[in-house]
């Protein structure tokens, strides 16, 4: 990962952070989710420190990890179209998918789940 993307990204996170704590909405969420759940990292927003901590290296390694074999991936697409428009597509940008350790052998069929439509 190239420093300077990487540091673009931290200053232009940061940058957008520093506004917020003017806006009574914000501050009020903010207060409702402490309140409800303390200090659950997954349920708070980061703060200027914990995206300064960020390190890349270990974020880059854990993105080539999840991502190194999409064997096992569910992709759900959603919109209005039909089974013979998108399917060319799901082929060239899902299909020639070529991970480099498979875990999984990749399915060979096209399986579409039709929800019913609402009216």
């Amino acid at each position: 990962m190239d420093e300077d993307i990487y540091q673009a990204f931290v200053s232009k996170t940061i940058a957008s952070m520093q506004n917020r704590e003017d806006d009574p909405n914000f501050v009020f969420r903010s207060s409702i989710n402490k309140a409800l759940y303390g200090e659950n990292i997954r349920r708070n927003l980061p703060s200027e420190e914990n995206i300064r901590s960020i390190d890349k290296d270990r974020a880059l390694q854990i993105f080539k990890e999840r991502f190194a074999d999409a064997s096992d991936f569910t992709f759900t697409i959603v919109g209005s179209f039909k089974e013979e428009e998108i399917l060319p597509y799901l082929e060239e940008y899902l299909a020639g998918y070529h991970p480099q350790t498979v875990r999984n052998p990749p399915k060979t069929s096209t399986s579409f789940r039709r929800r019913k439509e609402l009216t």
